[in-house]
């Protein structure tokens, strides 16, 4: 049976993934980048329209793997190259020259250093949280948001009047760098076996230990679900929703459950009823995103 140990320390974990959260969901400073980049060359509208939505696929997809990196080598390493991966991207998008050093530096590199970074940070901080699970995942998700939010106007107003938006770029590397590889060296899962001062462990069916949580984000939100599968059918799952859209996800027919426009969140639900397990990913992204997404999370097969 596991041992209950001191909470001592893990605040700092929590406050560590925190700091990371607070800067790497500061992809959401594109638009302002974007704004300024195409007042210095115009004639680049066209050729990066694909910019941000090629970000977000690499993003979501690295985010998928993030999590079994992490657990094999440790959310410390793991986030220390995300900080490497994204604080370069946006650093060396400070003298991109052309359309497609941007897609390179960060399209590519600062996306995936983005997906590296925000699922450890989340999950670890909730490792150390099983008995206040919630409350450290709205502390962090709180984090995330608070970013943009703060980071916007000093992009907007401090750092592009003052260096220029490819001075700024570069100021924004460094600062994705420091603060994200520092925030990291606080990052450290449980032991295996600990448990929060004065919890009790509960008995749960082995099958259930199967259950897990993925989560992935950069301007969008992305939720994905892989629980265990005891009975019922793909259009049980999704209620009382004349709206759903019958699609494939690899071999699997899956249901595409539209946005009501209230929330601004899809749904994409199916079963893998040969490894018992049932899947839902609720997102803002566009379908085809969506789609790729899922279809990559079925090529990694089951979580253990």
């Amino acid at each position: 049976m596991a041992s209950t140990n001191s909470n001592k320390g893990r605040a700092v974990v929590l406050s560590a993934a925190c700091v990371t959260m607070f800067f790497i969901s500061s992809i959401a400073l594109y638009s302002v980048v974007s704004k300024n980049l195409l007042a210095v060359y115009p004639e680049w509208s066209s050729a990066l329209t694909w910019a941000f939505p090629v970000f977000q696929t690499i993003m979501a997809v690295t985010g998928i793997f993030a999590g079994r990196i992490s657990d094999k080598i440790g959310p410390r390493n793991v986030v220390i190259a995300a900080a490497a991966c994204y604080g370069l991207g946006w650093f060396m998008s400070g003298t991109v020259t052309e359309p497609w050093q941007f897609y390179l530096w960060v399209s590519l590199v600062a996306a995936i250093g983005n997906g590296l970074g925000y699922n450890p940070a989340l999950t670890t901080g909730q490792k150390w949280f099983i008995d206040k699970k919630g409350l450290a995942s709205g502390i962090t998700l709180a984090a995330s948001t608070a970013g943009p939010a703060v980071l916007s106007p000093v992009l907007a107003s401090l750092l592009i009047p003052s260096l220029g938006i490819f001075g700024a770029l570069k100021a924004l590397g460094v600062i994705f760098f420091v603060t994200i590889a520092a925030s990291a060296l606080f990052l450290k899962a449980p032991e295996a076996g600990w448990l929060p001062e004065g919890f009790e462990e509960q008995e749960h069916h082995k099958d259930d230990q199967r259950s897990s949580w993925y989560y992935v984000s950069g301007s969008d939100f992305i939720v994905i679900e892989v629980d265990v599968y005891h009975s019922g059918t793909v259009l049980s799952l999704i209620g009382d929703h004349s709206g759903y859209e019958e699609v494939h996800v690899n071999q699997f027919t899956a249901l595409f459950v539209p946005t009501d426009g209230n929330s601004g969140i899809s749904n994409l639900v199916w079963i893998d009823e040969q490894n018992g397990l049932m899947f839902s990913v609720g997102s803002t992204l566009e379908k085809s995103v969506m789609l790729h997404i899922a279809e990559s999370i079925e090529l990694l097969q089951s979580p253990n």
